[in-house]
């Protein structure tokens, strides 16, 4: 006599791999239809026990049930592949975009970074150049004192020079103090014994008044003129622009 798997494979459509995922769902619905009449008998209960007597009537449609959740189940397999597909393409496009949005922000920050490199340079160059006046300014003055040493018969002796290599502030710091002692020197000199002697002092009186202005007036425009470069270097076009090595 057959059993009951061999009556389920010899059903249409089932094949041997099923039979157990089916015998399993016939036994489930069957349960559940003897549930709903007042639940199996006795006699149930011992056929079961033989062999899973399940209760052919059941079978066509438990593999009916079968094939909709294979189907249910195929179909959610499909939906999860596409929702993943659609999740990487979106995580593509978002990327690229973002991409997209750093190498514009990359070459916006090098632009400003460009312009502000061009501009402290340009004010740079005019700082070097004010500093370069005002260097000839403190020469010219430095070179006036040995004119008033010879008015004054070698009585006056000028304040040390500063050395070749020393820094601006040190040099502003000496030609203060040349200044100073040319002035008290040129006002302490004995009487003028000629006419030419008196032009003399007259006109290098002139000189170090002009020398005095001309240092003044230089060193107004140093420290503006850096002022100039300080102020362009800040902000965020600054920040870029050394941060890409535009400026030194």
């Amino acid at each position: 006599m057959p059993t009951k798997h061999d009556q389920i494979l010899r059903h249409p459509g089932v094949a041997p791999a099923d039979v157990d995922d089916i015998v399993a769902i016939a036994s489930e619905l069957q349960d559940q239809a003897r549930e709903k009449n007042a639940g199996p008998t006795t006699a149930d209960l011992e056929a079961v026990a033989k062999e899973l007597d399940v209760d052919p009537a059941y079978v066509d449609e438990a593999v009916r049930e079968h094939a909709r959740r294979k189907e249910a189940a195929a179909q959610a397999k499909v939906a999860a592949e596409a929702a993943r597909a659609a999740s990487t393409r979106r995580l593509a496009i978002g990327g690229a975009g973002l991409g997209a949005m750093l190498f514009a922000s990359l070459v916006g920050a090098f632009g400003w970074g460009f312009v502000a490199s061009s501009r402290i340079e340009a004010a740079q160059i005019e700082a070097d150049r004010t500093e370069a006046a005002l260097v000839t300014a403190l020469d010219r003055q430095q070179s006036l004192a040995p004119q008033l040493v010879a008015l004054a018969g070698g009585t006056f002796t000028p304040p040390a020079a500063p050395d070749a290599t020393a820094s601006l502030d040190v040099r502003l710091q000496a030609s203060d103090a040349l200044g100073r002692s040319l002035a008290q020197a040129l006002t302490h000199l004995p009487p003028a014994s000629d006419p030419g002697t008196s032009q003399q002092r007259l006109n290098l009186q002139y000189e170090l008044t002009g020398s005095q202005n001309r240092i003044s007036v230089e060193r107004q425009r140093f420290a503006q003129a850096e002022a100039g470069v300080a102020e362009l270097d800040r902000g965020i076009g600054a920040t870029f622009a050394h941060l890409f090595g535009m400026v030194p």
